[in-house]
């Protein structure tokens, strides 16, 4: 699976998550304007990010039963870059608060990969700043992200979280 393939604009003309055997054979569309693709472990499912606005969906990797797991948190903040627990039943994503005259800071959220409302999501990360692109553990208990305080742009540290939001450990920090 590979998402935004070039072109003019932000995101590129032909933007959208495209499937195709490992040799390249039977390259197709399976969800116009989607990015950030993620498989879920057992292949069946792939989660994936729309504009910022527009949140984290999760949909067959056949095409069907595409559906909305998190796209408005809490209003005014939108999900981005999710990842799956190694067992497939959670998913793992950042949200920003985009609100204007915000700080655009995002904090890192866990969701039931089944879930249909937002709702459901649970926040682990307080921190403030710019906590970005989490990923589970191999085991699923603990999600690493990057952490900035400065612009959207940087990532100075990587950190580690319980999925309750506790012991959140810096394990990397850039320049030490």
């Amino acid at each position: 699976v590979r998402s935004a393939c070039g072109g003019a604009g932000r995101w590129g003309r032909c933007r959208g998550v495209w499937g195709a055997k490992l040799e390249g054979a039977n390259v197709r569309l399976v969800r116009a304007g989607g990015v950030a693709p993620r498989w879920s472990p057992d292949g069946a499912r792939i989660a994936y990010s729309l504009d910022p606005t527009e949140g984290s969906r999760v949909i067959n990797a056949d095409g069907t039963g595409d559906h909305d797991v998190s796209s408005a948190v809490r209003g005014g903040w939108y999900s981005q870059a999710p990842a799956w627990t190694p067992d497939g039943q959670r998913i793992v994503f950042m949200a920003r608060d985009t609100q204007v005259g915000h700080t655009n800071d995002a904090e890192i959220f866990v969701i039931d990969a089944n879930a249909r409302s937002s709702s459901a999501a649970t926040q682990i990360t307080f921190l403030g700043g710019h906590n970005r692109f989490p990923t589970f553990s191999p085991e699923g208990t603990r999600a690493a992200f990057g952490h900035g305080d400065g612009s959207w742009s940087t990532v100075n540290q990587v950190r580690v979280v319980n999925l309750d939001g506790s012991n959140v450990r810096t394990i990397y920090t850039k320049g030490s």
